[in-house]
């Protein structure tokens, strides 16, 4: 396949240039109009981009690109704006599904922060669309669940169950019997929740890709092993791999491994599975571990307070230090990278201090270590981020719910949350991704947020702590080769070079040539993977 594109604006390793000549699924070659039209042959497809502007493929630094897939069966419970709308909401789903028995009926994306009772749902509101068939519904953030009666039933969940000893919980109603509201327990839910074959999984695979390949993504890093209900986390692996065997692959995937526990990470090693295990179109890069929970559902792991909560701290996952411990130096010895998703300060902490040891005790494996979201963190923590070389991996999409409550949960902490510009100017390596779906898998809401630090929904309003924005080269180089650097692969992916990767972005208009905040209303008109066209408008 050789395919070339001129007239148009090229963010180039060396600066702009008009046209660039992919072969084999690299550049070939990178210059004027008349020097790349010079090397067409009658195998080329040539492409004017009518003075369109093209930048390094999107490559989103952490998702969950299986999980939007499977979204996709779900109810989306986003418009909800109360709990009366996620009952009436459930009981419209119910009546125009029919459900074969042992199927659940599965929900996702509500947020209590914008419905004017704030409170969480129960099992009561839930049992007001069906008693029958058991009905899971997750927060938008996926750390908090609220399942019906009829699943508690099947869960075998009761008030003599004794609470895990792992820093999960389940809530107790006035009566002492669990009231259905489930924290960083939704995995004992999909115990129970028929699985998706293989051919299920690749067909959500196939859907999402699509929706990905308009939102120009040429690669996403993801976390996708235990995000569904499947009995063997290699169907997921196998399910991809199949795909990419069949040259049905369109975005690139980088696995972000997640491992809940010391002997799950163990038993993946046994397995086989390494870093760099698979090839160009899916590869297993790192291994997720999970630390604490969010800041809207108040179980992110604090040092101090909640500032509008007295006495709460937020959710401590791994309350066996060592264990996090071990595991962090297992993946360090198998010479494997982890991210750990921390949220709060405390977890953040936790994580850096594992990583010190692992790093002590191997001092001549030299990895890239890094905290996924990073969003509260201290000035000591930033230090010994610095010294480790711990990156980031941040999603300034956020802002566009946290800039409401953040501040309330938060107080002083504030100054050292969400701030990407210090960080940026203490030369730790950050990267960008949106966590889809928690966040929509749109680089341009990220970029305009990381950018402007405005509300996309309510542009009046006064920018949320201006002083820590990015510069938009900043954004669009995270969202590309510092995405490549985070998963160590920079020497041939995220720039537009002689021998990388062809893997580009083609926006409908020049990003650096609107008023920043116009960089929202910009579509993309193009996406190439491997110097294949994957998306046009």
């Amino acid at each position: 396949m050789e395919l070339i594109l001129h007239n148009g604006k090229i963010k180039a390793e060396t600066g702009d240039v008009s046209a660039v000549f992919c072969k084999d699924g690299v550049f070939e070659a990178i210059g004027s109009d008349e020097e790349i039209l010079a090397l067409r042959t009658e195998q080329t497809k040539v492409v004017d981009l009518a003075g369109k502007r093209v930048l390094p493929g999107f490559d989103d630094s952490h998702m969950h690109f299986l999980d939007i897939g499977y979204s996709f069966r779900k109810l989306d419970l986003r418009p909800a704006k109360s709990v009366d709308d996620v009952i009436e909401m459930g009981k419209a789903y119910l009546a125009e599904r029919k459900f074969s028995e042992g199927g659940w009926l599965e929900a996702n994306n509500w947020n209590q922060e914008g419905w004017t009772e704030k409170r969480l749902p129960t099992k009561h509101d839930l049992d007001k669309i069906s008693t029958e068939i058991p009905i899971v519904a997750s927060r938008v953030c996926g750390h908090i669940v609220v399942v019906n009666s009829k699943a508690l039933e099947i869960m075998g969940l009761t008030k003599d169950t004794p609470q895990p000893d792992d820093g999960s919980r389940f809530d107790l109603g006035e009566d002492g019997e669990p009231n259905g509201v489930l924290h960083e327990l939704f995995h004992l839910v999909m115990e129970y929740i028929p699985s998706p074959s293989v051919e299920d999984i690749k067909q959500m695979i196939l859907l999402v890709q699509e929706e990905a390949s308009r939102k120009g993504l040429t690669r996403v890093q993801s976390d996708d092993l235990e995000v569904i209900p499947v009995k063997d986390t290699a169907d997921v692996i196998q399910a991809f791999m199949e795909l990419s065997g069949e040259k049905k692959m369109t975005v690139r995937v980088n696995e972000q491994c997640y491992m809940p526990d010391l002997a799950k990470l163990e038993k993946f090693y046994e397995r086989g599975f390494c870093k760099g295990y698979g090839n160009d179109y899916y590869r297993l890069g790192c291994i997720k571990i999970v630390a604490d929970g969010s800041l809207g559902g108040r179980t992110a792991w604090l040092l101090d307070d909640y500032s509008d909560e007295a006495g709460q701290r937020g959710l401590q996952i791994y309350k066996d230090e060592k264990e996090l411990f071990d595991m962090v130096e297992c993946a360090h010895a198998h010479n494997m990278p982890v991210a750990v998703h921390c949220i709060g300060d405390a977890a953040s902490k936790q994580v850096v201090d594992a990583v010190e040891n692992a790093a002590g005790k191997y001092p001549g494996i030299k990895l890239r270590h890094g905290i996924v979201h990073a969003q509260i963190l201290n000035e000591d923590l930033e230090r010994r981020m610095k010294e480790l070389n711990i990156q980031a991996y941040i999603q300034p999409v956020f802002i566009q719910s946290d800039m409401y409550m953040a501040e309330d949960r938060l107080g002083g902490r504030i100054k050292h949350s969400y701030n990407w510009r210090t960080l940026a100017d203490m030369g730790i390596h950050q990267s960008m991704g949106t966590d889809s779906p928690v966040e929509d898998m749109d680089p341009i809401a990220n970029i305009y947020s990381a950018v402007t630090r405005k509300s996309i929904s309510n542009p009046e309003l006064p920018a949320w702590h201006p002083e820590e924005a990015l510069t938009l080269d900043e954004a669009i180089d995270f969202y590309t080769k510092a995405s490549a650097y985070a998963a160590g692969d920079e020497d041939r992916k995220g720039m537009i070079k002689k021998g990388y990767l062809a893997d580009m972005t083609v926006l409908d208009r020049d990003i650096y040539a609107v008023p920043a905040e116009e960089i929202k209303d910009i579509k993309v008109a193009m996406t190439i993977v491997g110097g294949e066209i994957t998306y046009m408008s």
